[in-house]
C-alpha cells in the first residue's frame, strides 16, 4: 500500500468512527447482499438461513438500508479532499500558495467508496 493510499485509508477510518454502529451494520449487510445475494434476518435482526424453520426469516430491506446509510453519510459532509505530497496527510483544502505537485486531489466518490465499499457506492450518493 502506497503512502497516499495509507493516508486516504486513515482519513476514511476517521470518518467511519463517526458513523453510528447501526449504520455500520447496514453497510455490512448491504455489501453482503450485493456479493452473496439476498440476505434474510431472524427475529433479532441477525443474518440467517432463509430455510431455517425454527425462525421466521424476513428479507433484508436493501432500499431502506441504503436510504439510512445515505442520510448518515450526508451528515459527514464528504467533499473533495487533498493529499499533501510533502506531509503525507489528507487535508480538506489547499494552501493559497500551493505549487503544482504539492497536492493530489481525491474526489468525494473515492472517499465514499472507502466508507461503504466499491459496489455499494453505486447505490449511495
Amino acid at each position: 500500500m502506497s503512502y497516499q493510499d495509507q493516508a486516504i485509508q486513515e482519513f476514511v477510518d476517521s470518518l467511519k468512527v463517526q458513523l453510528p454502529s447501526d449504520v455500520k451494520t447496514l453497510i455490512s449487510l448491504c455489501n453482503r447482499d450485493l456479493v452473496s445475494g439476498p440476505v434474510y434476518l431472524d427475529n433479532e435482526g441477525e443474518p440467517c438461513d432463509p430455510f431455517d424453520f425454527d425462525e421466521t426469516p424476513t428479507r433484508f430491506d436493501f432500499a431502506s438500508a441504503t436510504a439510512k446509510i445515505e442520510a448518515a453519510v450526508d451528515g459527514l459532509d464528504i467533499d473533495t479532499v487533498y493529499y499533501e505530497t510533502w506531509s503525507g496527510v489528507v487535508v480538506s483544502s489547499m494552501d493559497d500558495d500551493a505549487m503544482p505537485g504539492d497536492y493530489i486531489e481525491i474526489d468525494s466518490r473515492t472517499v465514499l467508496e472507502g466508507l461503504v465499499g466499491d459496489q455499494l457506492v453505486e447505490y449511495v450518493h
